[in-house]
């Protein structure tokens, strides 16, 4: 290039000698700018393309949260035992006995009982048996005259041909009558007695205790010993209903009242003359 007068020194061209806008993309060589060129912080949103980040460019740690939360499912409509999509509601007929919490294992033919001390409040009892499962009858053996309480011994149990004993019965010690088994009982007194002379009158009696050594009595009006078809005899009959909710305090006595002494309570050992019977109604309330 040629020059009028003296060749012009070189001098560097610096950023103020450079008026603004006038380098252009194309003057730039690929790949001049570096890192160490980009001040820190100088990149806004606006300077990044759309779509131009992509996940190689984000941090593991980010991908991995971004892929967690894609995968959850929120408010999506739940089917089968538990359906719904906001508010749940378990299905018809699908609560079966392993999603129930009770506090044993079951046994075919128990039923689900609530419980309330027990786990989950609801255990698995045996259905009582159904029927009577206790019931006992005993006669008198031997003819005595005169008040008698108890009536302590010539007992025993009737032919179980003429009535079966269910259960463990009751038993008879000195005139103390016991239970073998719990539950509510009906026990019931049936006296035959005669008279050699004489207007007299008869009544059986049944002494109860409960926990403590006092007898109270239970008994029916005074049976007139009266003439029937030529024989003069009676029969009369009492009962109680006692809660034996233990059978080591709940007992009974029986025994015989007349206004002289010349009633004769009758025992046979071949008819069912005098007797006691006791019949288990349900359980001990």
């Amino acid at each position: 290039m040629s020059y009028i007068g003296s060749t012009p020194a070189n001098k560097i061209v610096t950023s103020s000698d450079m008026e603004d806008g006038v380098v252009s993309t194309d003057k730039l060589a690929a790949n001049a700018v570096t890192t160490a060129k980009i001040t820190d912080g100088t990149i806004a949103e606006a300077d990044i393309a759309n779509d131009a980040v992509t996940a190689d460019k984000i941090a593991n740690a980010v991908n991995s949260a971004i892929a967690a939360n894609t995968a959850k499912t929120t408010n999506a409509t739940h089917s089968g035992e538990v359906t719904g999509s906001g508010a749940l509601t378990i299905a018809d007929n699908v609560v079966d006995e392993a999603n129930l919490k009770v506090s044993n294992s079951p046994t075919n033919g128990y039923f689900l009982a609530a419980q309330s001390g027990n786990t989950g409040g609801l255990t698995w009892q045996e259905v009582s048996a159904g029927g009577i499962t206790e019931a006992d009858m005993h006669r008198l053996t031997t003819d005595f005259s005169g008040n008698v309480a108890p009536i302590s011994s010539n007992w025993e149990r009737c032919d179980e041909n003429t009535f079966a004993k269910i259960g463990t019965g009751i038993t008879n010690s000195s005139g103390t009558w016991s239970f073998g088994a719990t539950g509510l009982y009906e026990v019931s007194f049936t006296l035959a007695a005669n008279r050699a002379d004489g207007a007299q009158y008869v009544r059986a009696d049944i002494y109860a205790t409960h926990n403590n050594s006092t007898y109270v009595l239970r008994s029916v009006g005074w049976s007139n010993i009266a003439d029937h078809a030529g024989t003069i005899y009676t029969h009369c009959n009492t009962s109680i209903f006692l809660n034996v909710d233990n059978t080591t305090n709940v007992k009974f006595k029986l025994g015989v009242s007349s206004n002289t002494s010349n009633a004769t309570t009758l025992g046979n050992t071949d008819e069912n003359t005098t007797f006691v019977t006791a019949i288990r109604l349900g359980d001990a309330q």
